[in-house]
């Protein structure tokens, strides 16, 4: 059986890396909203990585909740640069 310190350096260790992991998350997340707003990178699979990630952020209420929003108002109010009009391709009538 482990002793109590133990199991509290094991715990740290844990705490560390769930940290490391959201910080860099949260790097990616800047550099990816970066891309979009200053750099104009307008690419079809930026805009639905946006609507889909900003869906799964924001029920993370304290840091998720405002990116989520930041990523999906400015993904559906930019959607026509994202998605450019499709041409018509229906059929025509004889």
């Amino acid at each position: 059986m482990k002793s109590v310190s133990d199991m509290a350096n094991e715990s740290n260790l844990l705490v560390m890396d769930l940290f490391l992991g959201v910080g860099i998350a949260l790097a990616a997340l800047l550099l990816f909203i970066l891309s979009i707003t200053a750099g104009r990178y307008r690419q079809p699979w930026a805009f639905w990585f946006a609507c889909i990630y900003g869906c799964c952020l924001i029920p993370l209420i304290p840091i998720g909740t405002p990116f989520g929003i930041i990523l999906l108002v400015y993904a559906l109010s930019k959607k026509t640069e994202f998605l450019p009009p499709q041409p018509n391709r229906s059929i025509p009538a004889y």
